[in-house]
């Protein structure tokens, strides 16, 4: 399975110089902001407390997120990209258990920027509210569900 065009595509439209990776040794040490891509097969109920009531069904979604601190983007999605961690963040619960999982890293960028670009796009909608944006206060969630395919 790959990444379907459609989802590419829309990416692209809000990305203009997207690059769709997972392999950890093509991204950069820079800093700036990321798109993770995660395909879910299955529906999945993880456990976490701050969402106890949340329900992922099967499809792509997309996580935005960033990497600032030491090691910056190259740190932060080979961590993501990893499916053996001991979950940190709320996104650790679905990257762990995906099927595929793709990098679009964006040198400089900003979560809140990447995210509003793909939410102004109506393919995208917030499948369950603070989830991974505990930290913002723009932002609704950094989590969205493609509703394209």
């Amino acid at each position: 399975m790959s990444l379907p065009a459609a989802l590419s595509a829309q990416i692209t439209e809000a990305i203009p110089d997207a690059q769709f990776l997972n392999d950890p040794d093509k991204l950069s040490d820079m800093a700036g902001a990321y798109c993770l891509l995660i395909r879910l097969d299955q529906a999945r109920t993880p456990k976490l407390t701050a969402f106890p009531e949340a329900v992922f069904p099967p499809g792509w979604y997309v996580y935005c997120g960033s990497a600032y601190g030491p090691g910056g983007l190259k740190s932060r999605l080979s961590r993501h990209l990893r499916k053996d961690k001991k979950p940190r963040w709320h996104v650790d619960t679905l990257t762990c258990v995906s099927s595929e999982t793709f990098a679009v890293p964006v040198i400089g960028g900003s979560e809140c920027a990447l995210l509003s670009r793909l939410i102004s796009q109506s393919v995208f909608s917030a499948p369950v509210p603070g989830f991974g944006s505990s930290d913002c206060r723009t932002c609704s969630s950094h989590l969205l569900i493609w509703n394209g395919g």
